[in-house]
């Protein structure tokens, strides 16, 4: 036992200890022999003189103060006296046996106080009568003696009595003061009609075949171990020692070994010491009352039909309840319980962290909490684990189910199952036909799994409209049964082929799951009936994920190998918008701006056609151990590729990682990070038609060249000095400059600059233009300095580069740029038209654009302040500004700088609803990024498609007008949207061309005017919902689609129509099937 504290103790009064001095009437002389009814042996005075009589029922026998004789022997079956001194006195050591005899010692005649030294009771004898005894010497009461009649038998301290056999009968109390032995295997001790057995000195039970006290259950029939007294049990390991009486137990029992049976009373709050392998059984009529100090070892208690309470807070090694029942407040390691077996009263059973409940049957009652910590099987399964009456079964560790039974309720208020936080329920069965049910109100914020059979429960808390919150749901095996259908998943799910999680009709629990806030893994093929939003974490780790479209705003899908995650919309189907998608396995397309982290090889079935704010992110992790997407249509590259390189690995230049492959490739990622590298080397980022790759290349230097101008008196002139890159860069470069002083000084003759240059990549040359200051009169050549630092992206090679000024009054004036018309170009735009603005212009003057990759296409001269260029933002450009630089040959030059900004392309990435052949000016919504108003769209794929006009609606929205010739292609069509500033974006096969229907004949074909007439219209694709249209003042109605060949319906011609023939009629689908036409010249009216 654990913790310590006092016991409480009634201390039973005693009897007299001796006679009262005076009162004796007949003394023992033992003058003729030791027989009790020889009148010689008796004498009327203390000295033994004198003629004597046998003792009467009013006399109290002494010793004589000389006998002859000490030893006294009663056979008689009818003597009666008041009372006896056989005490020892002096050297006078006195003895009484009674030998098969009944001597009565007390009756109305008169009872006092005895005492007898040396008692033996042999061949049956017998002690009765109402007087108390005490007993001293060495008493022998064995072999079925009997003590009988009220009065209290007392053995006094010292005494050391063995018994084989002992009644005590009406009303009979025995008290040991010194020590009684139950030895051998003869005989019970017997408490009958109220007899009591009372140790206030030590009682041992020393036998090798068990035995008991036997106790006929009379009232006041009793067995009392005093405080400071020690009732110890003493025996092999497989006997038993039984206390058939009520124990009123205060001081200590022991059992050294085997098993003590006793019934306590609930007031005895005495110590048991159980020694290791033994054990205590609390039987029927018993009442076991365990508080803080009550064990002194702590081994098993067994409860068979009695009821065990045990204080609260208080640890117990081991209780096993067959029969009865449990009350208190306990702490159990091990705990059993059978059919049959209740708990109650209010308080909590706790099985101890790293404890075993064992349960085959337990009813809990009466408001309590059976609280499990450690480990509680529901085994065997004869009986259920019933809660009664506001009970309550709470798990904070293990619960593991092997066979069909369930935890049942009465469905009292407050009766609950409630799985805690790091708790774990498993269902293990040795099939999946066995049932387990939870019918109690279950609140799960633990782990429910089931690896075989199947858990069924009731009522779930956590679900609630839907909604699943809290808690892990683990299903490998077998069937999980909850109450509805999750459709928002806020808990953790896992389910793994071959188990899943159900409804109670059987269907599968996550086929109309919407939402994923949570964590969601699985390992089987899912189709789900909805579209699915995940913001938590998706993981597929084998098989298929259907849903009908997927979005991720926020949080993580994982993919692993062999894993596929597919919309069943078809095109257009998955949305990463946030968080991040990774793993090894497939996808059926992916859009949207979020991050894609492939672990080794992720593919795209489909497309890939990320918005611009998107991230793919590659890992570099060995000389052939890197991240690669692999994309079995087009990737239109957009948005950020982060390179994440393992720590402490850094590639060999020359290494080459392949990072994505697609059957075709449009444009390149916008911003790219993590390209340095240690060493001087990074990554140089390599486009083809199909693929992207990493080479690693040392760093390119930096060099400045030196820079010459005249300059005369007619007005400033521009002095370029160029700076180049060793080697193109597929990184941005920087480097900051700055002029210096030499002979020429700043603001005399020269305008003093600094500044960072930035080379995009793939830019090899910068200019830095210098303003020399025109001549004011003669000078020598002067020169200063232009100096680079601070370079990233690069080296410095040559820093230093020296400009020189001639001054020459006749020189001529170089070109002035002061700016460019539009100043903004759209990305994907083609052979634009801009006007570069300024003056001294001549036919031969030349343009060079730095910033952005623009492709200058051509030149024309306008006039001295104009010149007309045309230009791509294709293939390689970039977004950002550009410098515009316009030379004079022999002359100079002069930079107008950021004066032309590429800007995003527009990008559409959906286009619906899709529209079938014939459909006639139907209303088409494209959504994507960076429209603005004027933008234009164009079906680009076959001339059938014809967009009538385009509306702006916002940045993200265009509605576009759209008519489909009845021979337009079916299947998929790019949406090509251009920008006012000319960028253009594309969408591969965002629009679909439907199969519109055909009308191939109406029966009958002519209608009599004035008549109406029941119709077939016949033909291909027809579609519910569809209708017909006649010519003007024909009417119709009951229009019926039969089929997909078949239509019906009445038509009505008014007797003033016009006659003709060829009149067509028209069938348009509805919008589920594209709003498809089809004509028939079918109709003729005749008089």
């Amino acid at each position: 036992m654990v913790g310590a504290a006092s016991v409480a103790v009634t201390v039973w009064s005693i009897g007299p200890a001796a006679a009262a001095p005076g009162t004796c009437s007949v003394y023992w002389t033992g003058t003729t022999d030791s027989n009790w009814i020889d009148a010689s042996n008796w004498s009327l005075n203390s000295a033994g003189t004198g003629a004597g009589r046998v003792p009467l029922a009013t006399d109290f026998a002494c010793m004589s103060t000389a006998p002859v004789r000490t030893a006294v022997e009663y056979s008689s079956l009818s003597r009666t006296v008041a009372g006896i001194n056989f005490g020892v006195a002096g050297s006078t050591s006195p003895t009484l046996t009674i030998d098969g005899g009944r001597l009565t010692i007390g009756s109305a005649s008169g009872s006092f106080d005895s005492v007898i030294n040396d008692l033996a009771l042999v061949s049956g004898g017998m002690l009765r009568g109402t007087a108390d005894h005490l007993l001293t010497g060495t008493p022998s009461i064995s072999d079925n003696a009997i003590i009988d009649g009220v009065g209290t038998t007392t053995l006094a301290t010292g005494t050391v009595v063995r018994t084989n056999g002992l009644v005590l009968d009406n009303g009979r109390r025995l008290v040991v003061n010194g020590s009684l032995t139950h030895a051998d295997c003869y005989d019970y001790l017997y408490l009958y009609n109220g007899a009591v057995l009372q140790n206030s000195g030590r009682f041992t039970a020393d036998s090798a075949c068990g035995n008991r006290v036997y106790s006929d259950g009379s009232d006041g029939s009793k067995i009392i171990n005093d405080a400071g007294a020690t009732f110890a049990i003493r025996q092999s390991a497989t006997q038993t020692y039984s206390l058939e009486g009520n124990l009123d137990n205060r001081g200590t029992v022991s059992v050294s070994a085997g098993s003590l049976v006793v019934r306590p009373l609930a007031a005895g709050v005495g110590r048991y010491d159980l020694a290791p392998g033994s054990q205590l059984l609390v039987a029927s009529g018993g009442t076991l009352r365990i508080e803080a100090a009550s064990m002194v070892r702590d081994q098993t208690i067994v409860v068979t039909g009695g009821v065990l309470d045990v204080a609260a807070g208080v640890s117990v090694a081991s209780v096993d309840v067959r029969t009865g029942s449990l009350t208190g407040g306990p702490t159990v390691t091990t705990f059993s319980a059978s059919p049959g077996t209740v708990f109650t009263g209010g308080g909590t059973l706790t099985i101890a962290a790293g404890g075993t409940a064992t349960v085959d049957g337990l009813r809990v009652d009466g408001q309590s909490t059976l609280l499990n910590r450690g480990t509680l099987n529901h085994t065997g399964c004869l009986g259920p684990l019933a809660l009664r009456n506001g009970s309550v079964l709470e798990n904070a560790g293990t619960i593991a189910i092997a066979c069909g039974s369930a935890v049942t309720t009465d469905g009292t208020p407050g009766t609950a199952v409630r799985n805690n936080a790091g708790a774990r329920l498993t269902v293990t069965m040795p099939s999946t036909t066995p049932v387990y049910g939870v019918d109690a109100v279950l609140t799960n914020d633990g782990t429910l799994e089931v690896t075989r059979g199947r858990l069924k429960i009731a009522t779930l808390t956590n679900l609630v409209n839907g909604r699943l919150s809290g808690g892990n749901y683990v299903v490998t095996g077998g069937f999980l049964e909850i109450p509805a259908d999750v459709m928002t998943n806020a808990a953790t799910i896992t389910v793994i082929t071959p188990g899943d999680l159900v409804t109670p009709a059987n269907t599968r629990a996550l086929i109309r799951l919407r939402t994923n806030h949570g964590a969601l893994t699985i390992t089987q093929s899912l189709t789900t009936e909805t579209a699915l939003t995940n913001t938590g974490a998706v993981t597929v780790t084998g098989q298929t994920l259907k849903p009908l479209t997927y979005t991720q705003t926020a949080g993580t899908t994982t993919i692993a190998s062999g894993a596929s995650l597919v919309g069943a919309s078809g095109a257009n189907s998955v949305f990463i918008n946030g968080g991040t998608i990774t793993g090894a396995g497939r996808v059926g397309q992916l859009a949207g701006s979020g991050t894609t982290y492939p672990d080794r090889i992720l593919t795209v079935n489909g497309v890939y056609g990320p918005a611009s704010t998107a991230r793919l992110e590659i890992s570099v992790n060995g000389p052939a151990d890197n991240g690669k997407l692999a994309v079995q249509y087009g990737a239109t590259l957009t948005g950020t590729l982060s390179i994440v390189t393992a720590p402490g690995f850094t590639p060999a230049p020359g290494t080459v990682y392949t990072i994505l492959t697609t059957s075709k490739r449009t444009a390149e990622f916008t911003t790219i990070e993590g390209q340095n590298l240690p060493g001087g080397t990074y990554y140089d980022v390599g486009y083809t038609a199909t693929s992207v790759t990493l080479t690693v290349r040392q760093l390119p230097q930096l060099r400045v060249a030196d820079a010459a101008a005249t300059v005369g008196t007619a007005g400033d002139t521009p002095m370029t000095f160029t700076v180049s890159l060793t080697a193109p860069s597929s990184q941005l470069v920087t480097v900051d400059y700055e002029t210096v002083d030499g002979s020429a000084r700043a603001g005399s003759d020269y305008v003093a600059k600094s500044g960072t240059l930035q080379f995009p990549a793939g830019v090899q040359a910068l200019n830095v233009v210098v303003t020399i200051k025109k001549d004011v009169g003669p000078e020598p050549v002067e020169t200063f300095s232009l100096v680079l630092s601070r370079p990233g992206g690069a080296g410095i090679g040559d820093g230093t580069g020296t400009g020189q000024i001639t001054h020459n009054a006749d020189a001529a004036t170089a070109p002035v740029v002061t700016g460019v018309a539009p100043q903004t170009l759209g990305l994907g735009a083609w052979e634009a038209k801009l006007d570069i603005l300024g003056g001294n212009f001549v036919p031969t003057s030349t343009v060079s654009i730095v910033g952005s990759k623009l492709t200058l296409v051509a030149t024309t001269y306008i006039n001295a302040q104009t010149l007309r260029i045309t230009v791509n933002a294709t293939g390689a450009t970039t977004l950002g500004p550009n410098d515009v630089t316009v030379t004079n040959a022999g002359i100079g030059s002069d930079t107008c700088e950021a004066c032309l900004t590429v800007t995003p392309r527009p990008q559409p990435t959906s286009a619906s609803p899709n529209l079938a052949t014939g459909a006639a000016a139907r209303t088409v919504t494209v959504t994507g990024t960076a429209f603005k108003a004027g933008s234009t769209v164009v079906m680009a794929g076959n001339p059938g498609v014809k967009v009538n006009s385009t509306t702006f609606v916002s940045s993200t929205k265009l509605q576009v007008s759209v008519t489909l010739y009845p021979a337009a292609v079916v299947g998929g069509y790019d949406v090509r949207v251009t920008n006012p500033d000319k960028g253009v974006g594309v969408c591969t096969d965002c629009f679909y061309v439907l199969a519109g229907p055909t009308v191939t004949g109406m029966t009958p074909s002519t209608i009599l005017r004035g008549t109406t007439r029941d119709v077939t219209i016949t033909g291909t694709r027809f579609v519910t919902g569809a209708v017909v249209r006649m010519p003007p003042d024909v009417g119709i109605s009951n229009v019926v689609v039969v089929n997909s060949t078949t239509m019906t319906a009445r038509i009505s011609v008014p007797s003033d129509r016009s006659t003709g023939t060829d009149l067509v009629i028209t069938v348009v689908n509805p919008a589920s099937a594209g709003y498809g036409e089809a004509t028939c010249k079918c109709l003729t009216i005749t008089r």
